[in-house]
């Protein structure tokens, strides 16, 4: 019996992708006034995939049918998938993960990972988990964000953070929200099912109209923002390239490192913060 909830996910972003194509893309001509819908109509994926359109209806709907790697192949290719959206596709339709390694949950940071951070002033930087938790930080981090520390324990994840404490701070806030939430949903298709990853999507898309319009959208690792633009309330505006690496250790630990962008004020900015801490 395969993961029901990742059936519903797959069935969710298959019909996403489609609704996003149109036909004029695929050479296939557009009748006005005849489609109800956006985008491409299941019959036609079906057909450029070689498959039933009740097959891929099924797979659309979430049912509990056996999809081969031929078939995930064709479709992926009808949808024009490319390599991050067929690996997040193939993910979801393993049904077990056997495609991608499952990292323990480990939220303790070891010391050398903490003197890493520490090392980066006084430019900030900070490390998350593998449920996109901040688990760590050095002070230029809470000079320039906020205090984490001060936050309870559920709310320092990322997604939460981008959209309540951090929004006023980010001047161009939208493609970085946009860009977290598809590296999220890349990075965590073998969560699915667990009860963290289904409450954070809930409550964040109870709480924010934007997170709900573009969750909806199933963007899967889109190219990365090369920065983030800060308006700070202290020492104004500071431009900020972000680099994020991930540990080799198995534990899906990324370390968030943040470096002034040249040609811009930031560097002499962060030095007054530090010497105000």
């Amino acid at each position: 019996m395969r993961d029901p909830q990742r059936q519903v996910e797959m069935g969710r972003f298959l019909r996403a992708r489609r609704l996003a194509l149109q036909p004029e893309e695929l050479g296939l001509r557009s009748h006005p006034g005849r489609r109800r819908t956006p985008g491409l109509r299941r019959e036609e994926v079906a057909e450029r995939a070689a498959i039933s359109v009740s097959w891929y209806t099924w797979l659309e709907q979430g049912r509990d049918i056996h999809v081969s790697d031929a078939v995930l192949d064709s479709v992926a290719e009808a949808l024009q998938l490319d390599g991050a959206q067929r690996e997040y596709l193939y993910c979801l339709a393993s049904g077990n993960g056997a495609h991608v390694a499952q990292p323990t949950d480990r939220s303790d940071l070891p010391a050398s990972v903490q003197r890493i951070l520490d090392a980066q002033a006084p430019s900030p930087g900070y490390a998350i988990n593998r449920r996109f938790e901040v688990i760590g930080w050095n002070g230029a981090a809470l000079a320039v964000f906020g205090d984490f520390a001060q936050l309870p324990v559920t709310e320092r994840n990322v997604l939460r953070l981008i959209f309540g404490m951090l929004r006023p701070l980010i001047t161009n806030w939208e493609p970085n929200a946009r860009f977290l939430l598809s590296t999220f949903r890349a990075n965590t298709s073998t969560n699915v099912s667990e009860p963290w990853w289904c409450e954070l999507v809930k409550d964040l898309g109870s709480r924010n109209p934007e997170f709900r319009c573009w969750w909806s959208e199933y963007s899967v690792g889109t190219r990365p923002v090369a920065y983030k633009e800060l308006a700070h309330p202290v020492v104004g505006r500071m431009v900020l390239e972000q680099t994020a690496l991930l540990s080799e250790d198995g534990s899906g630990r990324r370390l968030v490192l943040y470096t002034p962008k040249p040609g811009t004020e930031t560097s002499i900015k962060l030095t007054q913060l530090a010497q105000q801490r």
